[in-house]
């Protein structure tokens, strides 16, 4: 006969670690739903918005042509094309959130970096007063990934840094491969993060910063997660500042794929 456990016989400690995977369990429930939620909000802006805006940036360029604009007039312009710009941006955010089981191709990871850091250097955000050094593995090479999704989550990861920085400061990217796993690790020489906030920087819509969605770190997590890997903020790795960890496995799929030339990066 199997024993019923009471208050006054249950095993000390067993109670903790089934309330902690409880706990956990319906936290997952709930990202989940959020996720889903944020899916479901995406499908509905990418349809009604990227035709409107792609005509009120055409609106704008049609009457920027007019030779009798003021300095107001094309003021006025500026803020138009910008906020769809920025609009468009946002959407693109959200899109993120649909793309689990996209298609699979190879790339080359190293290649993949650089290019990212050569547009971050163009971005607005970045000055000329951050450094961005990087140390990339040279046994890091060709994975297969969705491109496009991995592309976003590490501009993601970069942009949130080279933010995070500011107007003066480094920051350090390096790629290395351990075993049968590709390590990625960000870090910036900005104030930090609150340790407890930690729990909270990759939840949807969660920021501390103005102008900003709280979508970024999520996308990150998303995407590396559905290629089977892992981010984490790595605690007290950088003081000050901020660094992430992603772990993604070498192998992202057992059918043989084309290998491309190493400096070639598909997308």
């Amino acid at each position: 006969m199997s024993r019923i456990l009471t208050g006054k016989n249950r095993p000390p400690g067993r109670a903790a670690p089934v309330k902690a995977r409880s706990e956990q369990s319906a936290a997952s429930e709930r990202r989940a739903l959020r996720l889903e939620t944020l899916a479901r909000v995406a499908a509905v802006l990418g349809h009604e918005s990227s035709n409107l805006l792609g005509a009120l940036g055409t609106c704008a360029q049609v009457l920027r042509r007019n030779p009798h604009l003021t300095v107001d007039d094309l003021e006025m312009l500026d803020i138009i094309q910008t906020g769809a710009q920025r609009l468009h941006e946002i959407i693109g955010q959200f899109a993120m959130f649909r793309r689990a089981g996209a298609a699979r191709t190879p790339v080359n990871l190293n290649a993949l970096m650089e290019e990212i850091l050569t547009r971050l250097r163009q971005h607005e955000c970045c000055s000329a007063e951050i450094a961005i050094e990087r140390r990339f593995d040279p046994r890091v090479r060709v994975i297969t990934a969705d491109v496009e999704g991995l592309r976003r989550a590490l501009w993601e990861l970069c942009l949130n840094g080279a933010q995070a920085i500011g107007k003066r400061g480094t920051l350090e990217i390096w790629t290395r491969r351990t075993g049968r796993k590709i390590v990625i690790r960000v870090s910036d020489s900005g104030r930090g993060i609150d340790p407890g906030l930690a729990q909270d920087i990759f939840e949807p819509l969660f920021t501390t910063r103005t102008r900003a969605t709280g979508l970024g770190l999520a996308i990150v997590k998303r995407v590396i997660e559905d290629h089977g890997g892992s981010v984490v903020l790595a605690e007290g790795a950088r003081q000050p500042g901020a660094t992430f960890v992603i772990t993604l496995p070498t192998a992202q799929s057992k059918q043989k794929q084309p290998r491309p030339r190493e400096d070639e990066v598909h997308g």
